[in-house]
């Protein structure tokens, strides 16, 4: 598949290992994300292959970054089990801070895709059992946010706002207490910020 700007993609992970505890990032070798409270029940066969899925009580995968700073664009797909899960419940998040004003998470309140920081940005409705391409760009101070290729919604943030990288998490909000229930599949990050033409390629 295409994959625009791959002089600046930093990770990718496919989900097709089919089995085991952690999955491989195909871009950095020490970028393994290590699955916890998940067996080999946890793999499921989804569109593109294979992908994982969380219970939304204990299930969520974690992998330690180097620290880095700057422009930045987030590309996932995810499919919630239901539209009414527990508020914070998150696909994408990069650190341990609850409420921090340096990180971020994408995540389900309301029924409502949204953009964390400690504000919320909606990307749209959480339309269960459907999957839903969720991308997030910083740029200088600006994020775009994209729900299924078309732009959704933009904001000012100052540098070191919503970027300050740390570590990535997968399936748990920030603050480790709220799950989400669903699958999440191929997720990608650029360190850079991608365009509209090339969101819309993804």
């Amino acid at each position: 598949d295409y994959i625009p700007q791959s002089d600046h993609l930093i990770h990718h992970w496919n989900f097709e290992e089919g089995s085991g505890n952690q999955t491989n990032d195909s871009i950095t070798n020490d970028s393994s994300f290590i699955l916890n409270g998940m067996d080999s029940t946890n793999w499921k066969g989804c569109i593109d292959g294979t992908c994982l899925w969380y219970d939304g009580v204990d299930d969520y995968a974690k992998v330690d970054v180097d620290d880095w700073l700057g422009n930045f664009t987030i590309s996932q797909w995810v499919w919630a089990n239901i539209s009414n899960q527990s508020t914070y419940a998150s696909t994408f998040a990069i650190d341990d801070n609850a409420g921090s004003n340096q990180s971020f998470q994408h995540m389900v309140s309301n029924s409502k895709w949204k953009l964390h920081n400690n504000q919320s940005l909606e990307f749209g409705d959480v339309v269960p059992k459907k999957w839903t391409h969720l991308v997030t760009v910083f740029d200088a101070g600006i994020t775009r946010q994209y729900m299924d290729g078309v732009l959704v919604n933009t904001n000012t943030y100052p540098n070191g706002s919503v970027n300050n990288f740390d570590l990535y998490k997968l399936g748990v909000n920030r603050a480790g207490n709220s799950y989400f229930e669903g699958m999440i599949d191929n997720l990608i990050i650029w360190d850079t910020a991608l365009d509209n033409g090339s969101v819309t390629a993804l």
